[in-house]
């Protein structure tokens, strides 16, 4: 069984959208919420290379290449129920992602100036509404 923990918020919008992770040893993911259900959220989450993550960060390299790179590894889904600020168990799941129709568009690219810091997109997770 493998856990992550909530350690960014990167995109919100009535909710978190985009999240980073870590697993126990420093593992880098990111989640990419997939469906709203009525007690929790429902997130695609993929193991990210460090490297990649920091230029998704920037806005140099689109979600949808993040996300489909990370799968080559494996890919998941979890709940949030009630919070990201509990632990997150992964669950596997089986078949190419690619496949799927949970990616976003391509060309999904965070704003450089608002990525960077990423404290202004943790605050307005946590006070959820917009800073």
């Amino acid at each position: 069984m493998k856990v992550i923990r909530h350690t960014d918020t990167l995109v919100y919008y009535d909710g978190v959208q985009v999240f980073e992770g870590r697993d126990p040893i420093g593992g880098h993911y990111v989640g990419v919420m997939i469906d709203s259900l009525k007690d929790g959220d429902v997130y695609l989450v993929t193991g990210v290379d460090p490297f990649r993550l920091g230029q998704f960060r920037r806005g140099t390299l689109d979600l949808r290449t993040l996300l489909l790179e990370g799968s080559k590894y494996g890919w998941y889904t979890t709940c949030a129920y009630d919070d990201l600020m509990q632990s997150l168990v992964l669950e596997v799941q089986s078949g190419l992602l690619a496949e799927k129709d949970f990616l976003p568009d391509d060309g999904f690219l965070l704003d450089e100036g608002i990525a960077e810091g990423g404290s202004t997109i943790c605050e307005t997770g946590q006070r959820r509404s917009v800073v």
